[in-house]
């Protein structure tokens, strides 16, 4: 439990960092790719990239089979998006570990070696609280992000949830954890109903 809750900090603290960063590069507005990504990146990488870059539609100039990975590398244009990307891409890996399925409970006990462990066999919709908490910390061995919760004034974003620093958040480990502290501090008037919102980080 100590070390889930160390690594949640880092997390944390690693995302405060990046979303600073993100917004510095922002600001400066000056277009740098550093081509150290073409040997981090492979080309079905790049291409992936370019995808989320240019959402809803890839602009026509692109052409994926023409390309090799310089030019869809100068396409991405500037470091911001990178790590914009990757900002993003750890974003939704968090919200994927919310979704328990079975196919995520087989593969997580099977990473850790544990094929014979009792949540292998046991349906997720007969779980209880405790099952719920075992397969987090299991969850969280096999090295995926455990997501906690705070509770925000409802003006703050999604992109500055990380950076908000007055008043900082108290986080919660459960949604609902949450949810109970912010019903609380609105029966007892320090926030009317609507002033503030739960977001999971």
């Amino acid at each position: 439990m100590k070390e889930m809750l160390r690594k949640t900090k880092a997390r944390l603290v690693i995302q405060y960092f990046l979303r600073r960063l993100q917004q510095t590069m922002q600001n400066e507005k000056v277009s740098t790719i550093d081509n150290v990504f073409l040997s981090i990146y492979s080309k079905d990488e790049l291409m992936d990239i370019i995808k989320w870059l240019y959402v809803p539609t890839v602009p026509q100039w692109i052409n994926y089979d023409q390309m090799d990975k310089e030019e869809l590398l100068q396409a991405i244009g500037d470091d911001f998006y990178i790590l914009s990307y990757e900002i993003d891409q750890a974003r939704m890996e968090l919200y994927e570990t919310t979704k328990v399925t079975p196919q995520r409970v087989r593969a997580t006990l099977a990473q850790l070696g544990l094929e014979t462990h009792y949540l292998m066999e046991k349906p997720v919709t007969d779980w209880d609280e405790y099952d719920c908490a075992n397969f987090r910390a299991l969850s969280h061995k096999a090295g995926n992000p455990t997501p906690v919760f705070g509770i925000y004034d409802s003006s703050v974003s999604e992109e500055d949830k990380y950076i908000v620093t007055t008043p900082p958040p108290k986080f919660y480990d459960t949604e609902e954890e949450a949810n109970e502290a912010l019903l609380k501090m609105i029966e007892d008037g320090q926030l009317k109903e609507g002033e503030a919102k739960i977001m999971m980080l």
